[in-house]
Parts: structure tokens; sequence; C-alpha cells
């Protein structure tokens, strides 16, 4: 359910809960495994504030699943129980871990345009220590104004007297000729 507001979750699994009350088994089985306090996970409002909160499909449990089964117990239908244990607290949680961290830094896949800056950056980078191994110790990195330090003037490594003004905050590169 994608109801933000838990009041009016509740109210549409009240009216559910009317519709369908001429369906008592399928009732009873809802009431005990979804609808029960404690079991309400699956509605979006009762996970605001969580960090799997924004979740709204079963894709992440099923890649979940998927890279238990593959990754961890190589596809093996039976394993003793304390293999099992031990693959699940010495090996999956730390990963798992690390992907939540990972998750909540912002560190993963990037979006094309953070890509496009992350690679001119490393031209940049490369760049300048290409110029420095060539020996060339004049001021290879030049601030723009003196007191901002976002911007900096840098030579052209392949065309002399070609100037580019690089920006260093993340989404504004741009690049100006002298």
């Amino acid at each position: 359910m994608y109801q933000q507001d838990a009041t009016l979750a509740h109210a549409a699994i009240d009216q559910f809960r009317k519709d369908y009350e001429h369906l008592p088994q399928l009732m009873e089985y809802l009431e005990y495994y979804y609808f029960r306090p404690g079991k309400t996970n699956w509605m979006l409002c009762e996970r605001q504030g969580t960090y799997y909160g924004q979740i709204n499909t079963n894709n992440y449990t099923e890649a979940w699943h998927r890279t238990m089964n593959v990754n961890f117990f190589q596809r093996r239908r039976v394993m003793r129980v304390d293999r099992v244990i031990y693959i699940l607290t010495l090996q999956a949680t730390p990963f798992f871990q690390r992907k939540a961290v990972e998750s909540d830094l912002g560190i993963g896949r990037l979006s094309m345009r953070e890509k496009k800056v992350q690679e001119a950056h490393e031209k940049v980078f490369t760049h300048l220590e290409r110029k420095h191994r060539c020996g060339d110790q004049s001021n290879l990195v030049n601030p723009v104004s003196i007191n901002d330090t976002s911007a900096f003037n840098v030579a052209s490594f392949s065309q002399p007297g070609k100037v580019y003004t690089i920006a260093t905050v993340l989404g504004e590169a741009f690049s100006d000729d002298y």
C-alpha cells in the first residue's frame, strides 16, 4: 500500500475488511500475516523514517535472495545449520552492512552527469600530473580569485598559451578559453 498517511492507510484496510468479509478464510489469513500489529511493515506509511522506507517493490527482496543463494550458499539446497549460521554471521551480515553504509553515503553507481564531472576531474589530474613529470614547474593551477577556491585557471598541456577555467564544485564544470 502506497498511502503515506497512516490514518488513511488503516481506513483503506478497514474498507477492504468490509468489502471482503464474505471470504472468511482470506480475511483470517490476511489478519494473521498482514493486518495484525507488528506485521504492517509492508505498508509505506509504516516504513517512513527507516533506511528502507522508499523501497516500493519487492525487487530488492528478490535481489537479496538471489545474492544469498548464488554468492553465499552456492545454490545448495541443503546445508548444515552450523554452516548456515557461519555464512550468515561472518560473510553475509558484513556484506549487507557495508552495502547499507554505501547506500547511506551515496557511494555506488553514478548518474551520467556525475560520471562526466568525475571524468573531467580525472582529466585535469592526469593533465597536471603529466605536465609535472615533463618538468614544467610553473604555476600549473591558479585560483580564479584569491578568496574563491571553487574555480582555477589551468594551462593547457597540448596547446601552449591556452588556459582553461575548471570548477571544483560538482556539477559546475566549465571551460573558458583565454
